[in-house]
């Protein structure tokens, strides 16, 4: 789930907030750690239908969770972290889906 502030003319900054699952394996566990994120986005061209340009997220993985493998054969914990991305969104990641007219 994401939300993000509306565009506004003339302001390219617009404030971003997540909530999602960090997704991996440990040999052959699939695991779901919950995230919450919150960023900024600089906008780079205003007049896009998505939005194109930097963006810079803190994010924290909220629980403690086991693991039965983390290598060598030992069990181990994945502990609740705090991080950062730094990325840069192109032209067409995200589509626009049109209405129907029905």
């Amino acid at each position: 789930m994401e939300y993000m502030t509306p565009k506004v003319q003339g302001k390219p900054l617009r404030f971003t907030a997540q909530a999602y699952a960090d997704l991996g394996l440990s040999d052959t566990t699939l695991y779901a750690a919950p995230m919450i994120s919150a960023g900024l986005l600089y906008t780079t061209n205003e007049f896009a239908d998505t939005p194109t340009g930097f963006t810079f997220d803190i994010f924290y993985r909220l629980i403690d969770l086991d693991l039965d493998n983390v290598g060598g054969g030992k069990a181990g914990t994945l502990k609740p972290a705090l991080g950062f991305k730094i990325g840069y969104i192109f032209e067409g990641f995200w589509t626009v889906k049109e209405k129907s007219a029905n």
